[in-house]
């Protein structure tokens, strides 16, 4: 895994340390979903709007994946996203083809 301008995700993380369970959760589901791809972690900043930052988790899988992504999305989000209710911060999973 690749963690893109690393300062300010360990930034994000110092912001919402509540938000490490659910990373943790969300990488080792992750992977073993997507094994073998691409994975990034970055900061996502939306340009239009300052308040929206959130950690995006994003794989880039292959074609013989893309069947049965959303499943597999719904089995690493029931792991990572009771963890999100607990804490501030937001971290999101995304998957490109």
């Amino acid at each position: 895994m690749r963690v893109e301008d690393p300062i300010s995700v360990f930034g994000y993380l110092n912001q919402h340390p509540g938000l490490l369970p659910a990373l943790y959760w969300a990488i080792f589901a992750s992977q073993r979903a997507f094994r073998g791809c691409e994975a990034v972690l970055s900061l996502y900043r939306d340009p239009e709007d300052e308040s929206d930052v959130y950690l995006r988790l994003r794989f880039r899988v292959g074609r013989e994946l893309f069947s049965d992504v959303l499943s597999r999305l719904e089995e690493i989000e029931s792991l990572y996203l009771p963890f999100l209710e607990k804490t501030t911060g937001w971290l999101q999973i995304d998957v490109e083809g």
